[in-house]
């Protein structure tokens, strides 16, 4: 089988007021803060700078109509954070919708493009 040359893919982006909300990074963002449970080895694990991803961080609560990340502060136990229920619910709502669109790209084969590439 030849392989092709091009492939077609699809992200979300959820924009509010013009400002990004959530997209790809954000989402993966919060996908490994639910994994280690603390934003320095989110960032390490992505490969983001501490900076970047508290920018973030700051970012998606801002604007976000509840909390999505809540940070514990460090001390004798060490800090932390966790994705509140609310940010684990728009981010199932993000990962459902994703691959609805999966769904629909593999079902449509070579998505009609090669005629034109």
């Amino acid at each position: 089988m030849k392989t092709k040359p091009y492939s077609v893919e699809a992200s979300i982006s959820i924009y509010h007021n013009g400002k990004l909300f959530i997209g790809y990074e954000q989402i993966n963002l919060i996908r490994q803060i639910i994994v280690d449970g603390s934003i320095n080895a989110a960032a390490q694990h992505l490969g983001y700078s501490y900076q970047k991803t508290w920018q973030m961080v700051n970012q998606l609560n801002l604007i976000s109509p509840k909390l999505i990340v809540i940070s514990k502060r460090g001390g004798q136990n060490g800090g932390g954070c966790i994705i509140s229920d609310y940010g684990k619910q728009i981010y199932k709502l993000y990962v459902e919708r994703e691959l609805e669109i999966y769904k629909l790209l593999s079902q449509s084969g070579d998505n009609g493009f090669d005629e034109f590439l």
